[in-house]
């Protein structure tokens, strides 16, 4: 019992950061609204890509030629690069509140993978699922009801975190799927990967598609704090710190624990940026995570 209560704890503290960390990423885009997307991600990925060289360098020990050659870790760090930059455009469409909730349905999609691929739902994961839709549709269906070009910003925004969170869950099912078929794959490898392709690829994309050049951007004290803050607090402290909660508590008390995040992450949304949800968000809201709580429920039985 002692030692199920530690490591519980010993999960729930890391996990618990984690949440928080990934509450602050809607805070810092927000605060960086003269930085595109591609240019956000590619500096969130250099910051982020230098703190992981250094901890890996301490703690792990692979070889980065193995990495590289693996065709593996290049498309699930290609699903990761979709994910960051699907998630950073949509902060900057819509509000904190809204992403940062329709980032966190990963397990409707992963549940309607399943029925693609002919697997068994119960009833219960049916009903949780129908319940975190009708959540969505009461959250999107205002933006597509708004006549002009801010109802139609807001909207796209929302498609984008949808597709971002579809991103994440194609990422965790193709990672069981390979190593179900015993391909070694590396954690901090991929991590690591993502980040090169996103400081590299994405800082070109920025400087051919970006209207304003990068160099051109604003580059005072208070906007590299931001960048690192995105880099390290948004990125490498949560990461690190679900990995370490992974070995502690189980996938569905993990999952629960992210839930917290749209709650966390309109409340700093709320106190630093004074920002207002629409009304229609937090019933909306309600019911998403009514939905999935339901899912994991079924799940965890």
């Amino acid at each position: 019992m002692n030692q199920s209560t530690s490591n519980l704890t010993q999960g729930m503290i890391p996990g618990v950061v984690s949440a928080l960390g990934w509450s602050t990423t809607g805070i810092f885009v927000k605060l960086l609204p003269d930085f595109s997307a591609w240019f956000l991600v590619s500096a969130r990925s250099a910051v982020a890509l230098i703190a992981t060289i250094i901890f890996v360098a301490l703690v792990s020990n692979f070889s980065l030629n193995y990495i590289l050659r693996q065709w593996t870790n290049w498309w699930l760090a290609s699903l990761m690069i979709v994910y960051y930059v699907t998630a950073v455009a949509a902060y900057q469409l819509t509000s904190v509140a809204e992403v940062a909730l329709l980032l966190n349905t990963s397990p409707v999609f992963a549940l309607l993978i399943r029925v693609y691929r002919g697997g068994t739902v119960k009833i219960l994961e049916w009903v949780g699922a129908a319940v975190a839709i009708g959540g969505l549709l009461l959250i999107v269906l205002p933006d597509i009801l708004t006549v002009g070009e801010y109802g139609f910003a807001r909207l796209f925004g929302c498609v984008l975190a949808l597709t971002s969170s579809y991103c994440i869950t194609v990422y965790a099912t193709q990672l069981e799927a390979f190593r179900s078929k015993g391909v070694q794959l590396s954690n901090s490898g991929i991590t690591l990967l993502t980040y090169i392709l996103g400081a590299t690829m994405l800082f070109v994309v920025s400087l051919i598609v970006d209207t304003v050049h990068p160099f051109d951007l604003d580059f005072t004290g208070s906007n590299i704090l931001l960048i690192v803050g995105l880099g390290l607090i948004s990125t490498v402290i949560p990461s690190v710190a679900y990995g370490m909660a992974m070995s502690h508590i189980s996938a569905v008390q993990l999952t629960t624990l992210r839930l917290t995040i749209p709650v966390s992450a309109t409340l700093l949304a709320f106190w630093i940026l004074d920002e207002i949800p629409n009304h229609w968000v937090i019933p909306g809201g309600v019911l998403v995570i009514t939905g999935i709580i339901i899912m994991l429920k079924r799940k965890k039985g």
